[in-house]
Parts: C-alpha cells; sequence; structure tokens
C-alpha cells in the first residue's frame, strides 16, 4: 500500500497561517524595537507614561475597570479650516501608539487594591467584587514611574431603570459612509471632530433612552486607539456617556488584525447581559456590516430579554435590504420586536409604542 501524505489542506486554517504571521509578528516586533532605538540615538525624549481609560462601569454586585498603558500623545485640536491632509497627519496620530507592556497597575475601589499587570499591547482590566455605590476608582502606575494616584469616575447606573442600551457607532450613530468605499474613506481619514456628523434626530433619542438612567453602551468594531476621538465627537454632539466595547487592531499571535466582528460583539452583549440580569435589552445598529446578523443571534440565545432590536438601513443593495427585512420578519415571528427603519424618527417610533 502507497504510503499517504499529508494534505495541508486539511489542517485547520489557524495552523496554516501561524508561521506566517509568526513571522510578522516578529518582524513587527523588530521594527518597533529599531524605532524605540533610533528615537534614543536622535536623543528624541519619550513623553510620560499614561493610564489611559477604556471603561469604569458598576453594575450589581461590582465594577469592571479597563484601560492601557502608553506614552502620551500630543495631538493637536482641530479646527474646522483644516485640511483634508492635516486631517490625515492628525487621524495617524490617533492611530499610532506607543504602549508599554507588562507595566504593573495599582487600582483601588473603596477599601480593595488590585494590582494588574499590562499584556504586550500595554491593555489591563479588573474586576472589583463589591455591593457599594462607587463613584470613582483611584489608579497609579509602579515600579517608578509614578506614585501619583488618579481618580477616575465609574458610570453607575441608579437602583432601578428600564432596560439596557447597546449601540453600534459607524452609520448607526456617525454617519461614516461605508456602502462607498471612495466617501467612507474620505469620510473617516480626511475628517476631525469638528466635521464629523451624527444622524439626524439621533442625539435627542438617545437622551431619551437613558433618560431615567438607563445605562448605554457602545459596542463597535473600531480600535481602541480610537475611543478618545470618538468621545470627543460624541461630548460634542452630548450623546449620553456610556461604556465602550471596541477591538484591538493589529498583528499578534492569535490573530492578523482583528478579532472577528460577530465574535467581538457577541461576547460583548452577553458580558453586558450578564451584568445586569434582571433587565431587557434594546439593540441599536445599522445594515452596512453584521449588525442584523448578530442581533438575531442574540434574541435567539435571549428571547426574554430583547426587548427591541432596530437596524438603521444604510445599504444600497437591494437584495441586503431584502436580507435584513427576512431577518427582521423572522424575528418579529419568533417573538422579538425587530425593524428595519431608514431613519431615527422611525426607530423612536417603535420604541415608543413599546409604552
Amino acid at each position: 500500500m502507497a504510503n499517504k501524505k499529508k494534505s495541508a489542506a486539511k489542517l485547520p486554517p489557524k495552523y496554516l497561517d501561524s508561521p506566517l504571521r509568526l513571522l510578522a509578528v516578529s518582524v513587527e516586533t523588530l521594527l518597533e524595537k529599531a524605532h524605540r532605538t533610533v528615537r534614543s540615538w536622535r536623543g528624541a525624549p519619550r513623553l510620560p507614561l499614561t493610564i489611559v481609560k477604556h471603561n469604569a462601569i458598576g453594575y450589581p454586585g461590582g465594577v469592571f475597570v479597563q484601560g492601557r498603558v502608553m506614552a502620551a500623545r500630543r495631538i493637536r485640536r482641530p479646527q474646522e479650516c483644516d485640511s483634508g491632509w492635516v486631517n490625515l497627519s492628525r487621524m495617524i496620530r490617533y492611530w499610532l501608539t506607543d504602549e508599554e507592556p507588562y507595566t504593573q497597575v495599582e487600582i483601588r475601589c473603596g477599601d480593595q487594591v488590585q494590582e494588574v499587570n499590562s499584556d504586550e499591547e500595554g491593555y489591563f482590566e479588573a474586576t472589583f467584587a463589591t455591593e457599594a455605590l462607587t463613584e470613582k476608582i483611584e489608579w497609579r502606575l509602579v515600579y517608578g514611574h509614578s506614585d501619583k494616584w488618579r481618580n477616575t469616575g465609574v458610570i453607575t447606573p441608579p437602583d432601578q431603570f428600564r432596560h439596557i442600551i447597546v449601540s453600534d457607532i459607524d452609520d448607526t450613530i456617525l454617519i461614516s459612509n461605508a456602502a462607498s468605499l471612495w466617501k467612507m474613506i474620505k469620510t473617516t481619514l480626511f475628517g476631525n471632530v469638528l466635521t464629523r456628523e451624527v444622524f439626524d434626530g439621533t442625539t435627542d433619542f438617545y437622551r431619551k433612552l437613558t433618560a431615567d438612567g438607563s445605562p448605554m453602551f457602545y459596542v463597535t468594531s473600531s480600535p481602541w486607539n480610537l475611543r478618545g476621538f470618538i468621545r470627543s465627537i460624541f461630548d460634542r454632539n452630548e450623546l449620553p456617556k456610556g461604556g465602550f466595547f471596541m477591538t484591538d487592531w493589529g498583528l499578534d499571535k492569535e490573530k492578523w488584525f482583528t478579532k472577528s466582528h460577530r465574535a467581538h460583539k457577541i461576547a460583548a452583549i452577553e458580558k453586558i447581559l450578564a451584568w445586569y440580569p434582571d433587565r431587557p435589552i434594546v439593540l441599536l445598529g445599522d445594515s452596512g456590516q453584521k449588525d442584523p446578523e448578530i442581533y438575531e443571534i442574540i434574541a435567539q440565545r435571549y428571547p426574554d430579554r430583547v426587548e427591541l432590536a432596530m437596524i438603521r438601513n444604510v445599504s444600497i443593495v437591494k437584495k441586503r435590504q431584502l436580507d435584513v427585512e427576512a431577518i427582521a420578519s423572522h424575528s418579529r415571528t419568533a417573538g422579538t420586536p425587530y425593524y428595519l427603519c431608514d431613519t431615527t424618527a422611525d426607530m423612536e417610533q417603535h420604541y415608543t409604542s413599546l409604552d
């Protein structure tokens, strides 16, 4: 009998690309080291290390803290008259980070103190078990970087609120023109905080959703690097403050560029549902990517928790519109109020009909 050769095509995809991915990670690491070495030779000082806040969220029984250790960034304030190239230069600064891996962070929540280490990309997180109402936490870097405690606010909903709100960002809140590649590039890379626009009526509607203190969570596949940029746009438009679930973009041993859009969003929503187990959830997204399919999965897994799901129609392809409408119709038949909406006013009308 002839010897059978093992077929590489039958191996799981992660094994097929891992050697190349590991090589790419190694090259990226060497380039980062070279960049730091050149900067040192030139005598260019590194900006001080700082803790960048990602989340500090209170929920019944605990507080979730998340952030990143990195060198401070100097980014010039935007002007409405800035050219596209000036805006692009600023966006590149948002994207480029000088993170500090494996650095110890000390976090104090009430009378509890935890010491955690940042990972290879500078990220860290911690969870505190507490029944006390927590309005702020304190944190500091150790190992000589800083010995000064700094405090930051905790987003904690009141004891009584109606529901949890989960919303996508791009083309759900922010006009990103994802249906057209060139328009999307022009909008996202060549615009700034002052030129980016939200859909008409969005601020009033979102403030209505959270008027009773209902917690708001922004769940997006955009990278953490852009959190400050997005938060500035939200503040300018007076959108509700809330928790952020974003992604780490870049090469590492586990992924090529970013984790699965679907896996990221489902995991985030399930974490939020676990924090507030006795409250229903309202889901807001758009038809541009996979929000309709993701929300359908959530409705199937948690049929008694999804109070309402709404998808903003941003698709220019008729087939996609029909596919999303089919998902919405199927979900309504299964008992979940699920709608494809052309405008924010349509969303508000469906929300009001719940009363």
